[in-house]
């Protein structure tokens, strides 16, 4: 099955390129796909901060004194 995929044109300084090219070379991969490996690991993070987020805003609302206990629960 083939998949469909979007094409962006991204510019980045000569040392970013530089960077990002000698990396590709150590890996042994095109400069796109060390692009792409780069953009998805930064999303990753980035979602992943997201959560965090979410979850700290959770805790600071966190009272022990609404918790269920196992008693009742399993009533």
């Amino acid at each position: 099955m083939k998949t469909e995929t979007q094409r962006i044109n991204v510019q980045f300084s000569k040392e970013k390129y530089e960077l990002i090219e000698h990396l590709a070379e150590l890996e042994n991969v095109s400069l796109s796909e060390k692009v792409r490996q780069l953009i998805e690991s930064a999303l990753e993070n980035a979602e992943d901060m997201n959560l965090m987020m979410v979850a700290e805003k959770r805790l600071s609302k966190y009272n022990r004194k609404n918790v269920l206990k196992k008693e009742d629960i399993l009533k």
